[in-house]
């Protein structure tokens, strides 16, 4: 990863696969999870990182609906003329990094577990009209984001593990010599 071209190569390995994710929108139950790239295979993660990071950060790693959830909420709340507290704030932070882990990574969940942050702050939930409309876009974007998060972890991961194997030979042979 600490080469010039780095970001270059590692949009490349997995552009496939990404672009798979984003027309189906869907995280968990896209038969892309099978493809190589999702595997790591062209981003030359070893099967031990990418078997384990890829499938827990499809599940826990849902950047892009938080982010989504607070802007929707912001947004909302702008249009209802309502000003939200510092303590609103947090608590929309809050409740929307807890409801995307729970949210499933299917097309729409997104809008349900809008309600639930909506009404963490007493937002009308007649807003979720406001932003349905273009959902469907939002969620090819919200996708994008958390596939790019799974697949950068795995290859930070792999390039962890690779000099934490490369400590432990140096200092098998410094132990041997």
């Amino acid at each position: 990863m600490g080469r010039e071209n780095a970001p270059f190569e590692f949009h490349k390995g997995h552009c496939s696969s990404r672009t798979n994710r984003i027309y189906h929108c869907q995280q968990l139950s896209n038969p892309s999870c099978r493809h190589p790239e999702y595997k790591g295979e062209n981003l030359n993660v070893s099967k031990e990182v990418s078997s384990f990071v890829l499938p827990l950060g499809s599940t826990i790693n849902m950047n892009g609906a938080t982010i989504y959830q607070g802007v929707a909420v912001f947004f909302i709340a702008q249009f209802y003329g309502v000003d939200l507290s510092l303590a609103q704030i947090l608590n929309v932070i809050g409740v929307a990094i807890l409801a995307s882990i729970g949210a499933e990574g299917v097309p729409g969940a997104g809008l349900i577990m809008l309600t639930i942050v909506l009404s963490s702050v007493n937002l009308p939930l007649e807003g979720i009209g406001l932003v349905a409309a273009v959902d469907r876009i939002l969620d090819m974007f919200r996708t994008s984001t958390n596939v790019i998060g799974d697949a950068s972890a795995a290859v930070v991961i792999e390039e962890s593990e690779k000099k934490k194997r490369a400590a432990e030979q140096n200092t098998k042979r410094y132990i041997s010599a």
